[in-house]
């Protein structure tokens, strides 16, 4: 399977952007970065996703 060096979530803590973490997670793509773009309301904010610890980032 492809590796990918950095994947971007945008818009991570709406409904597409958990549906995509989902399937990231559910299918196990490899990835060695992954950036979680988000509104204000959530930027600083931690989520846990496949033994990592990764901070919503503003748009």
């Amino acid at each position: 399977m492809t590796s990918y060096e950095k994947l971007a979530v945008v818009g991570a803590t709406g409904l597409v952007g958990t549906k995509m973490l989902e399937t990231l997670n559910r299918k196990n793509i490899p990835f060695d970065e992954l950036v979680l773009f988000s509104s204000a309301r959530s930027a600083g904010q931690e989520v846990e996703f496949q033994g990592k610890h990764i901070q919503f980032r503003i748009n």
